[in-house]
């Protein structure tokens, strides 16, 4: 992760593969891991991390989109989570802070 982010700022940070045992020898999907910042307040930004999980046959399962508020001290502080299923499911769950 950068030490230091801004408005617009977007980047795919991780892509992991997932094996259905520890042998390691059946790939049963990938996740890849990102963020964008997103314009907030004048002294605030949103930085949304967010994690998609794949298939072994490359079928979008879930978008996850987690939402932090971060201040110019560099402090988080959780807005949202977003959980939207696809393909078998299509269930979608937000969560926010109050």
């Amino acid at each position: 992760m950068p030490t230091s982010v801004k408005v617009g700022d977007t980047t795919q940070f991780a892509a992991v593969d997932v094996y259905s045992s520890s042998t390691k020898q059946v790939r049963s999907g990938t996740r890849v891991l990102s963020y964008t910042v997103e314009a907030d307040s004048s002294s605030t930004a949103i930085v949304n991390l967010i994690a998609k999980g794949y298939n072994a046959y490359n079928q979008l399962l879930y978008t996850q989109q987690s939402r932090y508020r971060i201040n110019t001290s560099g402090q988080l502080s959780i807005v949202s989570r977003d959980i939207q299923y696809s393909t078998t499911n299509s269930s979608h769950m937000v969560w926010t802070k109050n």
